[in-house]
């Protein structure tokens, strides 16, 4: 996360950490079709106060403030937050058991298409090693699938500010963060329009720095908490056939944790503009510039997170940790910032499990797309 004036400039350090355990509903099969239709939006989710285990906040337990909406003890819980404002809760903690799970992108891709990040490997730490990223200037490349799926989302916290994490479409209008990218400090949230998703962004020097249109307006959100293993959100964006028509990448998980560890993974996101990358482009070097970076590594570890050495910076949270499955790319995972030891250091993510494909797939369900359709069943 990168954010400005009263914030700090990462808010993965800076925000307090909750331990949560929780989901919805167990998930299945998903399928994608792009439809044609008008720009429209879509009514407004379902209302979870409609789900067992939700309910919504009164105005003390979730009053607005300036700069969003404080939340009374917002440890331990999900949150909803509609598009009239309301905030709906659950502190529910069900568990669920299961081995392995693919949920398909919307469509496959070739080596060719998939463009520079695919067969690269790079062991860098991006505090002590050389910055191995790789800024993404082409218009073929942010304009292709997988690079047109990721995006800059920026989070308007009111008078506290403007924070910036990465995101990832995963559905037709649905984006994957870091949920500590939304939960401000003192457990602020943001109003429910505040984000705007901008996919295959690009710095200036390049042509259009919005290759893929202008960006796209949230129409409320999902979030747990931002405790590590936790820490994921997904934003759903207003309904409009340009974005659907984006498509999404897939998702998997696994109990194996053999099939994580030497798999080669991606990191690509938006290190904040005024962060050093010494791969930048010219236009803008040594600063990152407001430019697509990205790199591959292997993945070190896997038990309740994942544990890489692909390079990240501040802007970075929130970014899709995928892999590529038969040439086609499935998110395994979420970056939310890094870990030290007196004798290492090393960045992370939140590693999928049953319970977090089931509450990542019942709040797709709840906010269903009239362009492509995202099937998860139980």
């Amino acid at each position: 996360m990168n954010i400005r004036r009263v914030l700090a400039s990462d808010l993965s350090h800076s925000f307090h950490r909750r331990a949560l355990r929780g989901l919805l509903l167990s998930a299945g099969i998903a399928l994608s079709m792009v439809a044609c239709g008008d720009d429209s939006q879509s009514s407004d989710p379902l209302a979870p106060d409609q789900w067992d285990g939700w309910r919504a906040l009164s105005s003390t337990e979730a009053a607005p403030v300036d700069g969003g909406i404080q939340v009374a003890a917002p440890g331990n819980a999900g949150y909803y937050v509609s598009t009239d404002g309301q905030v709906y809760r659950t502190d529910e903690q069900p568990a669920l058991s299961g081995h392995s799970l693919d949920l398909p992108p919307s469509h496959t891709v070739s080596p060719a298409e998939a463009g520079d990040d695919l067969g690269k490997d790079g062991p860098s730490n991006v505090v002590f090693g050389t910055d191995n990223r790789v800024p993404y200037t082409a218009t073929s490349t942010l304009t292709s699938f997988n690079k047109r799926t990721i995006g800059r989302l920026t989070i308007s916290f009111g008078a506290l500010g403007t924070s910036q994490c990465t995101g990832s479409l995963i559905g037709p209008r649905h984006v994957l963060t870091a949920a500590h990218c939304i939960l401000g400090p003192g457990g602020i949230l943001p109003e429910y329009g505040a984000m705007r998703f901008t996919p295959g962004a690009r710095g200036a020097g390049f042509g259009d720095t919005t290759p893929n249109g202008n960006a796209r307006i949230s129409n409320g959100y999902y979030l747990r908490s931002d405790n590590d293993v936790w820490d994921y959100a997904l934003v759903i964006l207003q309904d409009r056939p340009e974005t659907a028509a984006l498509g999404f990448m897939g998702l998997r998980w696994t109990s194996d944790d053999d099939w994580y560890e030497g798999r080669t993974m991606s990191l690509v996101g938006y290190p904040g503009s005024d962060q050093v990358c010494w791969n930048a482009p010219g236009s803008t070097f040594p600063l990152c510039g407001g430019f697509m970076y990205g790199m591959q590594c292997q993945i070190d570890d896997a038990s309740e997170d994942l544990e890489y050495e692909c390079d990240s910076q501040p802007g970075q949270s929130g970014a899709a940790i995928y892999t590529w499955i038969n040439d086609s790319p499935y998110v395994i995972g979420v970056h939310r910032g890094s870990s030290s030891s007196p004798f290492s250091e090393w960045n992370k993510g939140v590693r999928f499990t049953h319970q977090k494909m089931g509450d990542i797939c019942s709040w797709i369900g709840s906010t269903p797309s009239q362009y492509a359709d995202r099937y998860c069943v139980p």
